[in-house]
């Protein structure tokens, strides 16, 4: 999982393009009044505090967070390969960009946002494909355009039916993908 230390540090210009990205890819999908749980949200929250004014409540939870001043968002330190600290059936979104891949347990994280979710709540969730593995790489260690630490934390990468598999065995019922970005990323939805 990403370390306290890295969380805070500023990213590179590069990872700031690519979450703008992952932002525009899910927008459409934040309903307003939503609860909404971002999974990784990172120190800052940017996410919640980006949808802060669209939704009712935003709760991030990460291994390292910061204090937010905005009364509707509450973050959570917590270490996402254990149980989620939340109450069963209270969010309407949850969203996992870019976290998926830092996890030993992938399956026990999906599990638990199945429980969190309230009935017809909806999972949107990014990372990257198998296939990006030797660009990230390289963006990283060669040019240095892109968190280091980041990605020599991935555990593993995904593809559509790796993603698939996961949120059958979680017990969702809706599930739709598709790669964004060149194939180096997949987008996926499911419903509770």
């Amino acid at each position: 999982m990403r370390s306290s230390a890295h969380a805070q540090n500023p990213e590179p210009q590069l990872e700031k393009i690519l979450q703008f990205f992952r932002f525009k890819k899910i927008e459409k999908h934040i309903r307003k009044n939503a609860k909404l749980l971002d999974i990784g949200c990172g120190f800052s929250a940017p996410l919640l505090t980006r949808f802060s004014p669209q939704i009712r409540l935003g709760v991030g939870i990460d291994i390292a967070v910061g204090v937010t001043s905005d009364k509707q968002i509450s973050l959570i330190k917590s270490d996402l390969n254990s149980p989620l600290p939340l109450e069963d059936s209270f969010f309407d979104i949850v969203t996992s960009l870019a976290t998926l891949e830092h996890l030993e347990n992938p399956q026990l994280l999906i599990n638990e946002i199945f429980r969190v979710l309230k009935p017809h709540g909806t999972l949107l969730l990014t990372t990257p494909t198998k296939w990006s593995k030797p660009v990230l790489e390289t963006l990283s260690y060669k040019l240095k355009l892109i968190s280091i630490q980041e990605i020599s934390d991935h555990k593993q990468y995904f593809d559509s039916s790796s993603l698939k598999e996961l949120c059958d065995n979680a017990g969702f019922s809706g599930f739709k993908h598709h790669y964004f970005q060149f194939f180096m990323n997949n987008f996926a939805i499911a419903k509770k």
